[in-house]
């Protein structure tokens, strides 16, 4: 048994899902609407529909639920990885158009993570960075006046 199933048999004891949330898995499974338009096929209020949306994907039960209807559909059509990598080659090779053949590639890129999204982070200088800078210059300070300072033999003196 795949370990998915065996992850959405053992939430499904678990946790009790109600029938519009089962619905709106298996619609949102079939990958073919935005998960708001799947929360009100699955009957939540279109007012509400983005929020339901939004907590359905975030329940484990939801989504074992999601995870076990596209392994059904993926066995059903025979999908698998490998048949989609072999496909997305064969038309990376051979496709009618040049926009086909650079779609396939870039399909198969982001699969090997080819294709990262990188953003620049530059250090900005904070308060705290700062204060760490002058820390050696305020222990001199101190240590400056303490020794500055006359001590209590010295004042009776």
């Amino acid at each position: 048994m795949h370990p998915a199933n065996d992850n959405y048999e053992a939430i499904s004891q678990t946790y009790s899902v109600t029938d519009r949330q089962r619905r709106y898995a298996e619609i949102v499974a079939l990958g073919t609407h935005s998960h708001t338009r799947a929360a009100k096929m699955a009957g939540y209020a279109s007012a509400s529909a983005r929020m339901s949306a939004y907590h359905n994907d975030n329940n484990p039960a939801v989504q074992a639920i999601v995870e076990h209807h596209r392994m059904e559909i993926a066995q059903r059509h025979s999908l698998s990885e490998d048949w989609v990598i072999s496909n997305l080659i064969t038309l990376a090779r051979g496709a009618d158009t040049s926009a086909s053949r650079i779609r396939a590639l870039e399909l198969l890129g982001k699969h090997l993570g080819m294709f990262l999204d990188r953003t620049r982070v530059e250090h900005v200088a904070s308060f705290a960075d700062e204060l760490e800078a002058l820390q050696p210059a305020i222990q001199d300070a101190i240590e400056a006046a303490v020794s500055a300072k006359p001590t209590l033999t010295e004042k009776s003196s």
